[in-house]
């Protein structure tokens, strides 16, 4: 039976062929926007509605204005609602397949969607067949993990997330270790019992792999676990470094700040891990870690450990830093808006600290290159923050932090 398009239509020669290769290369927009003209010329209300959707969630991310941006997201979503339903279900994502949730369309097609693991094993290869389907979240994994491994519809996957199922140390190994997760780049694993000695062993699994970015968050990996998975050889391919939630302590921070195999991270997510001053003092004292975007929500910095910490050349390249929860009053911001380190930095959150007006007046000032601020829950006056934040403008007037897209 030929394929149909969602107002019935059948699917010409020019469009199947336009969309293997959307499918073959989807990282790339010609045949994108080929398919686009396409569908223009074919005519019709759903055709001039993707063509348009298309056009849109290619360009909306080089729209420098705040308000230029609601508008394209505004007619994306007006788009989406009228026309997704019937454009999942071309591709075989009708409800029964997504009472997760919708799937999520990029450049104008479906690569991402979230399923039961018995929902993909129905639907995964019709969906690879037609659409460039990349990252896929699975639910209710139980005891299909070993059919999931020896899936062939995971050759095409790029991005897997398995967080929040606790699946345990055995199940995660048997399925990452896939043959076909050889290509896979990013794995969420938060939330599943892996324990430090299972994380290492994944790590280990995939060192052969195109795995280089791992969510361990919250999987009682401890100082042993912060330590066994710094020291492990295989993080010299990886770019980030997750391990928010798991009590690594400073132990843990010591083996992270010495480890030679962590060159090419620059995602660091050490949130809620009891980090204090001498923490801090091991990241300094690094010679191999250079991240550009640094959580650290939830730890016990301080003053003097946030002083400690933008002392060093270990910020220099910190282009993002979250400090939200830390303790850090009128001492430490005024540490930080005298640091010579942070010429990099372009976004900050001191959410649920004692800052002062005076210190974010000294942040705005100190920091030139900064463009977003998270104030929420400080001390700063609605006077100041009047004063500090501003319409968004390419000449890089303060926008707050909490209204961030």
């Amino acid at each position: 039976m030929a394929k149909r398009m969602a107002n019935g239509e059948p699917v010409s020669s020019d469009q199947e062929a336009l969309l293997s290769a959307i499918i073959e290369y989807p990282d790339e927009n010609t045949p994108r926007l080929a398919y686009a003209d396409l569908l223009d010329e074919i005519g019709g209300e759903s055709n001039h509605a993707r063509a348009k959707l298309i056009r849109l969630q290619i360009d909306v991310n080089g729209m420098h204005f705040f308000q230029e941006r609601k508008i394209a997201k505004d007619e994306i979503n007006r788009i989406l609602d009228r026309y997704g339903a019937a454009w999942q279900a071309e591709v075989g994502l009708i409800d029964r397949y997504t009472s997760y949730t919708s799937p999520i369309f990029r450049r104008g097609f479906v690569m991402c969607a979230h399923l039961t693991a018995n929902q993909f094993l129905r639907a995964g290869e019709g969906l690879v067949a037609r659409t460039p389907l990349r990252d896929i979240g699975l639910r209710r994994l139980g005891e299909l993990v070993p059919k999931l491994a020896a899936f062939p519809a995971l050759d095409r996957i790029r991005g897997l997330w398995i967080n929040n199922q606790l699946i345990g140390a055995s199940a995660a190994q048997t399925l990452t270790h896939s043959l076909h997760l050889r290509l896979l780049e990013r794995l969420d694993l938060a939330v599943n019992g892996i324990g430090a000695s299972g994380a290492r062993a994944i790590l280990e699994g995939t060192a052969e792999s195109a795995l280089k970015d791992v969510n361990f968050r919250s999987n009682h990996l401890g100082s042993t676990g912060a330590t066994l998975v710094a020291e492990c050889p295989a993080m010299a391919k990886h770019v980030a470094l997750r391990l928010g939630d798991n009590d690594i302590q400073l132990t843990g921070a010591r083996a992270i700040a010495n480890s030679p195999y962590l060159g090419q991270v620059t995602v660091l997510d050490l949130d809620n891990n009891g980090l204090g001053l001498h923490s801090a003092l091991a990241f300094v004292g690094s010679a191999s870690l250079r991240p550009r975007h640094v959580s650290l929500v939830g730890n016990s910095l301080a003053d003097r450990g946030i002083a400690a910490l933008v002392a060093g050349s270990f910020v220099e390249t910190v282009e993002s830093l979250d400090l939200e929860a830390n303790r850090i009053g009128e001492l430490g911001a005024m540490a930080m808006a005298r640091s010579p380190h942070l010429r990099c930095l372009r976004d900050l959150d001191l959410a649920n600290n004692p800052v002062t007006d005076r210190a974010a007046l000294a942040l705005r000032a100190g920091l030139p290159t900064l463009k977003r601020l998270g104030l929420k829950g400080t001390l700063v006056s609605e006077r100041i923050r009047k004063q500090l934040f501003g319409k968004e403008t390419t000449s890089g007037i303060l926008v707050d932090r909490v209204g961030k897209e």
